[in-house]
């Protein structure tokens, strides 16, 4: 296998991980259905702790699946390119 083919495969399996949860699915639906949703509204949405939600939400990021703007006080949760495609061509088949 080619570099360029491992380096693809490795990405993939990272991202497969990141979504094969079902707190970090029903993030991205959320997200999807409320972009730039506030993470203190998320949290309160899908009923758990920030805590929680916090280290979710960071298993999506390192996966380049999610983007944080800072808006005054309040942290909002955005999808990148590569999580809008994973949402559309995966999740969106799954639910």
């Amino acid at each position: 296998m080619k570099e360029t083919g491992r380096k693809r495969l490795r990405e993939q399996l990272v991202i497969l991980g990141a979504i094969d949860h079902d707190l970090r699915l029903k993030a991205m639906v959320e997200i999807n259905a409320n972009p730039g949703i506030y993470v203190s509204d998320l949290a309160k949405k899908m009923r758990i702790g920030k805590g929680i939600l916090g280290y979710h939400l960071g298993v999506l990021h390192a996966a380049q699946l999610i983007s944080y703007e800072q808006l005054r006080e309040h942290t909002c949760c955005y999808f990148t390119p590569k999580g809008t495609s994973v949402y559309h061509n995966i999740i969106e088949k799954l639910i």
